[in-house]
């Protein structure tokens, strides 16, 4: 089996013959694709410097604990009954 198989490209979508059956690509396109990479190894893309990012905020009841220096001003809710009225304590 040393024919040409009719191929479509995978990229313009253009139907084409081609010996190799693994080729997915179209003369035009596979040459366009070659100077791309040939570009992109002599003139290589470094992406920008990695930004330091800031460490995420511990906040909640146990925040004093992970992070010693944090001095603990959130203060607890007040306990309510099961009436919504606001526990103050004492009994009646």
């Amino acid at each position: 089996m040393s024919g040409k198989v009719k191929v479509k490209c995978a990229r313009c979508g253009k139907h084409f013959k081609s010996s190799n059956a693994k080729a997915t690509l179209c003369d035009e396109c596979a040459t366009r694709e070659r100077q791309a990479r040939a570009i992109a190894k002599v003139n290589p893309v470094h992406p920008a410097a990695a930004v330091a990012t800031a460490a995420p905020r511990i906040v909640g009841p146990g925040a004093s604990i992970l992070v010693p220096g944090l001095a603990e001003r959130v203060e607890a809710p007040a306990e309510t009954h099961a009436h919504g009225a606001p526990h103050t304590g004492d009994r009646h």
